[in-house]
């Protein structure tokens, strides 16, 4: 690997790492304007992003157990953010979908961001936009694999016996 290759891999790392925390800020931010908890936050980000999803998926999504879902469904139904309906093609399953409440939320909290994000990406081309796509879906793809593996070390490691 070239001494230039290597030194961009790190900046990338770091860039990556640094982005990650301000992604982390801005949605503690929009959080504490909506008054829910982060766990509350990401779940209702699966939700939006779905379109429609049901508790179980959801259960999955985050790794909570059904339980935990189910309560953070109630308190976001409580705040008029999540609505329960039932799935038009399995009568007994039901469907958590985002209300229109989320939506005039993240106008006010997004929207600016993604206006001047339009404008900061303006000068990249296609082909640049797409390797910048490309990356975050395999990174995504990554972390999830690895928050996977993660687990299964956590739990391995709650099964050991404490040490003497």
């Amino acid at each position: 690997m070239s001494k230039r290759r290597e030194q961009l891999l790190q900046e990338l790392i770091y860039a990556n790492r640094a982005y990650q925390i301000a992604v982390d800020k801005m949605d503690d931010a929009c959080f504490r304007l909506i008054g829910i908890n982060g766990t509350d936050g990401r779940c209702l980000d699966i939700i939006d992003l779905s379109g429609g999803i049901s508790a179980g998926e959801l259960a999955r999504a985050v790794d909570l157990s059904p339980a935990a879902v189910t309560t953070v469904i109630d308190r976001l139904e409580r705040m008029g953010l999540v609505k329960r309906t039932r799935d038009p093609d399995d009568r007994r399953r039901v469907i958590v979908q985002a209300t229109d409440e989320v939506a005039r939320i993240a106008e006010i909290a997004y929207m600016p961001m993604g206006v001047e994000g339009v404008e900061l990406l303006a000068d990249l081309s296609d082909k640049e936009l797409e390797a910048v796509l490309r990356f975050l879906r395999v990174g995504a793809e990554l972390n999830e694999r690895h928050a996977q593996r993660i687990r299964g070390l956590a739990a391995e490691r709650a099964s050991e016996p404490p040490a003497a």
